[in-house]
């Protein structure tokens, strides 16, 4: 008899911690939870399967699904999973991720926090966000906040305050995208092992990447120029962009059309003038229009000089704000270069930008490169055919 009043004991525990937080019972790392206030404890229970979820068009380069992986309805925050996963680990078997879904990619969860409202609403004594697309259409995004694991101590926190969702970063492994109560937004990038959030998938095949927006060409008003205090106003956002954080598209020197992947500098024969800015073969002219072009070496020299820079990351990007005499500020995200094709280099630890202007013998072309904390950016010249980033300018009025 007491053998098996022992057996159904730890039968009890078994199930009592048996939740789907994480893909193993070690921990590799702890950590120290948040100073929020503590929620209630969790259910120990997994929830039932109730995996059936639609896919929602909000206008947007890919389809998000109705409701969060495991929940019951649209409210429903479901179960919780551990965000990061070592290199190598089986995603699918981890994640649970139907096969006709993704888990979203950096780009997905950055145009899902930029381009839609996320309205806070309640229900049933229970915060959620009703995010609206640009086309109109809307999802619920629950604020489940996460689930802290420390052992076999598991307890909530933000909940009801924050929602805060999965995502698969390039080179991070599995990571966090949020928004809180306040419309404070943006991506983690960071290790955590003892962190568990909710899933909510995107629809396999979208094209949540930069072509998508390469194809919109956002040109900003001129009214929306910034000024720094300096003899141009800068655009708020790199060619190909919509915030000042995109990445935007790497054009090579001096082409107009924005499309060209040369491999080396024979596209540019019969270009002989020391600056090619505002003229036909600028691609901030050619594409913006309106006054725009790119800014010329002395331009970027006095952006260097006399402004005040400061490293720092925005929604899951690195690079600098940059703060002129006026007070107003612009950021340069550090998109890394391309050379000879399409694959991009030193992303998020390096920032290369385009002027105008070659140097005397016609060889080479003058950029800007940001890298680092402390040397901060620096003029250079290197070979046109390399595709950089082109932050454009206008003249004052």
């Amino acid at each position: 008899m007491r053998k098996l009043i022992f057996i159904l004991l730890t039968s009890s525990l078994s199930v009592l911690f048996n939740i789907s937080c994480s893909p193993s019972d070690s921990i590799q790392d702890e950590e120290i939870p948040p100073t929020e206030d503590k929620g209630e404890q969790p259910s120990p229970t997994p929830s039932e399967d109730k995996n059936e979820m639609k896919t929602v068009d909000l206008g947007l380069s890919v389809e998000w699904a109705d409701k969060n992986y495991n929940s019951k309805d649209s409210y429903d925050v479901g179960d919780y999973v551990e965000n990061y996963t070592q290199k190598g680990a089986p995603i699918q078997r981890i994640y649970n991720v139907p096969k006709e879904f993704d888990i979203p990619n950096a780009w997905q969860a950055r145009e899902l926090l930029r381009m839609c409202k996320w309205i806070v609403q309640e229900k049933d004594g229970h915060k959620y966000f009703k995010v609206i697309g640009p086309n109109g259409n809307h999802i619920i995004m629950p604020m489940g906040g996460n689930l802290f694991k420390q052992l076999q101590t598991f307890e909530y926190y933000n909940k009801d305050k924050k929602a805060e969702y999965l995502y698969e970063s390039d080179g991070y492994g599995m990571q966090e995208f949020y928004m809180d109560e306040n419309g404070d937004g943006g991506l983690y990038i960071k290790r955590t092992y003892s962190t568990c959030i909710p899933r909510r998938f995107v629809k396999k095949g979208g094209r949540g990447n930069r072509s998508f927006y390469e194809d919109k060409n956002f040109v900003p008003k001129t009214e929306d120029a910034v000024d720094l205090g300096l003899s141009v106003k800068w655009a708020p956002y790199n060619i190909g962009g919509a915030f000042e954080d995109d990445y935007g598209i790497f054009i090579a020197w001096g082409d107009p059309t924005g499309k060209m992947i040369p491999r080396d500098n024979s596209y540019l024969n019969g270009v002989s003038a020391i600056s090619i800015c505002g003229t036909e073969k600028d691609a901030a002219t050619m594409l913006w229009k309106y006054g725009w072009r790119m800014p010329t070496k002395s331009e970027f020299e006095e952006l260097l000089t006399k402004c005040t820079w400061s490293r720092s990351w925005s929604y899951g990007h690195a690079g600098y704000w940059i703060k002129g005499p006026s007070g107003k500020s612009i950021f340069l995200p550090a998109a890394g270069y391309t050379k000879g094709g399409t694959t991009i280099h030193e992303q998020n630890t390096i920032g290369q930008y385009w002027t105008g202007d070659h140097t005397s013998n016609g060889i080479e072309m003058y950029y800007i490169e940001i890298r680092g904390e402390r040397n901060k950016s620096i003029l250079k010249s290197r070979n046109g055919y390399v595709r950089c980033p082109i932050r454009p300018v206008i003249k004052n009025k």
